[in-house]
């Protein structure tokens, strides 16, 4: 019966002890990630902090996975799908779109450098030279004015002094 009380003193005191090392181990090995800064409602926030379904992608991380257009894109955005037909293409975003076809204005607005990409010609083109890319969820009329009744896609190049 001692022997028995010995045993579990010594195995509560073994657990005890290994909580204490793994809590001091534990902060040192913590890594702090990087704060994301978005533009999405005309101001530098973070993303953390903005109150939209959006999902920003950096220029570095679409580097190293190789993306270099939006069809690419889509299979790293949740709810982004671009469809392609022999010369035009068309995003949807959540599952709402306009179809393929070169004469309708898109639901889903692109925007490179707050400058409105007004046809589906321009989705095709490369994504080079990136800072970042926001992929806003459901409408955004209020910020973006026509055609984003799916969403808008923000493409930010990157400055030249970077």
């Amino acid at each position: 019966m001692i022997q028995s009380g010995f045993k579990r003193t010594m195995l509560a005191v073994a657990v005890a002890a290994v909580e204490f090392v793994v809590a001091d181990v534990a902060p040192a090995q913590a890594q702090k990630l990087d704060e994301i800064i978005v533009t999405a409602r005309k101001r530098e926030e973070s993303l953390m902090d903005a109150p939209l379904s959006l999902t920003a992608v950096q220029g570095k991380a679409m580097d190293e996975v190789g993306v270099t257009n939006l069809e690419q894109l889509s299979s790293q955005v949740p709810g982004l799908q671009v469809g392609r037909a022999a010369q035009t293409s068309a995003i949807y975003i959540r599952g709402i779109g306009s179809g393929i076809n070169k004469g309708f204005e898109q639901s889903a607005g692109m925007y490179v450098d707050g400058v409105y990409q007004l046809r589906s010609r321009q989705f095709t083109a490369s994504l080079v030279d990136l800072q970042r890319v926001e992929v806003l969820r459901g409408p955004q009329g209020i910020l973006f004015g026509k055609n984003t009744i799916a969403g808008a896609i923000k493409v930010e190049t990157a400055s030249p002094n970077r």
